[in-house]
Order: C-alpha cells, then sequence, then structure tokens
C-alpha cells in the first residue's frame, strides 16, 4: 500500500499509522518503533533535498520512503 506523507507529519508518526492500517491492528500494540530505528535519524536523513530512498523492515512489514514524502509498506 502507498501512504502520502502529510505536510505536518513526522515520519515516524507515518510509519507508525501505515503499518498499522497494513496490519489491520492498532499503533499501540505495534512494536516499539526505536528498537528498529532511530525515528530522529529517520527525519534527519530526508531532511535536505534530494533523491532519497530507503527501506527497513518493521513489525510484519517491509517499509520503503521516498524522499520522505512518500511511502510504501508490504507484508513482510
Amino acid at each position: 500500500m502507498e501512504y502520502q506523507i502529510g505536510s505536518e507529519e513526522s515520519l515516524s508518526h507515518a510509519v507508525l499509522t501505515s503499518v498499522s492500517m497494513l496490519e489491520d491492528t492498532a499503533t499501540t500494540d505495534l512494536p516499539v518503533l526505536y528498537k528498529t530505528v532511530d525515528p530522529n535519524a529517520l527525519d534527519a536523513i530526508f531532511a535536505g533535498d534530494g533523491n532519497i530512498c530507503i527501506s527497513f523492515g518493521f513489525s510484519n512489514s517491509l517499509i520503503e520512503v521516498y524522499n520522505g514524502e512518500y511511502l510504501t509498506v508490504e507484508s513482510a
């Protein structure tokens, strides 16, 4: 699934929201994100300009973040 990151939405919130939607579970039932990826570092990667794509596994999903604008989530 593709998820558009809101202009005022943090990347870590977008990850949690999109994964909870795909896995049909509450965000509070997901693993703690910072045990997988540092949310501050994730935001910092996309702070500048440029074409950047990163991917990582979280919970039971594979997340790909594109330019800090949108992400895709699929079952791992």
